[in-house]
């Protein structure tokens, strides 16, 4: 797991204390709650809470983005291992138009704000990069690190990441649509299910739960937990971090097993 401010792999580290002090000419201001969603990126970090399994700061940036989109706000999402959806162990942030002209990335319920209102934002030079920079910390990379284009999730962590995947929809469906859909399926019966729309997915999402399936999800979770085992700073102690790792993987397989062994109608 890369090191860095938080992350898909973990809380914030040593970058905490220096994330202002490694952006030039730039003040530390507070997220304002009434111009972009209360905290922006999310709340600041409190380890009881954090679970790398399933709420981190995926999960936040998503929350986010449909909060700014519901309430008319420009908005995406940064990335700092590249992609937003095939990057679980890397941090991602949000970045917005704050309606003063200026663009910000929030980041664990502190911003980093420049002058202009570029959609996506330029986080290659200037003070878009020392911002991207900020976000990041160590897992910062030039080649990787990037802003998304307005609206675009980024992975939905949790255990029906791997049915969804398996069922052929996107890793950044919301997990509560996901959800929706899996209970679908298994009260109908049907294989073949489209998921509501959202801002994300106007015209809703195709899923295919055929029994086939099932071997390619069940390998999806033991790659996932694979990926985390063992990451203690997720969790304010070892024996917390173990036990949600230990029902990530039994709630994981029962999706996949629900999901793809059901017989249609």
């Amino acid at each position: 797991m890369a090191e860095g401010r938080g992350g898909g792999g973990g809380g914030p580290v040593d970058a905490e204390k220096s994330a202002w002090t490694s952006v030039p000419n730039l003040e530390a201001k507070e997220v304002i709650p009434d111009i972009v969603p209360p905290y922006g990126h999310s709340n600041p970090y409190h380890p009881s809470s954090y679970n790398i399994w399933t709420n981190n700061c995926h999960t936040q940036t998503n929350l986010f983005l449909m909060m700014a989109q519901s309430n008319g706000i420009p908005a995406g999402s940064i990335s700092c291992g590249g992609s937003p959806e095939t990057n679980p162990g890397h941090h991602t942030a949000g970045w917005a138009v704050n309606g003063k002209d200026e663009t910000c990335i929030y980041n664990y319920g502190s911003s980093c704000c420049w002058p202009g209102t570029q959609r996506p934002p330029n986080v290659s030079s200037g003070k878009g990069l020392a911002c991207a920079k900020w976000a990041c910390g160590k897992q910062y990379d030039p080649k990787g690190t990037r802003a998304a284009a307005e609206g675009k999730l980024v992975e939905s962590p949790g255990s029906h990441s791997c049915a969804i995947k398996a069922a052929g929809g996107p890793l950044s469906l919301p997990r509560g649509v996901a959800i929706e859909a899996m209970v679908q399926h298994i009260k109908s019966g049907s294989n073949k299910i489209k998921t509501r729309s959202i801002p994300a997915y106007p015209k809703g999402v195709a899923l295919d739960f055929s029994p086939d399936r099932v071997e390619a999800c069940l390998r999806c979770c033991k790659a996932r937990g694979d990926m985390w085992s063992g990451n203690k700073s997720a969790s304010v102690t070892a024996n917390l971090a173990g036990g949600r790792e230990k029902k990530f993987r039994m709630k994981c397989i029962a999706a996949c097993r629900n999901s793809f062994t059901k017989k249609s109608k």
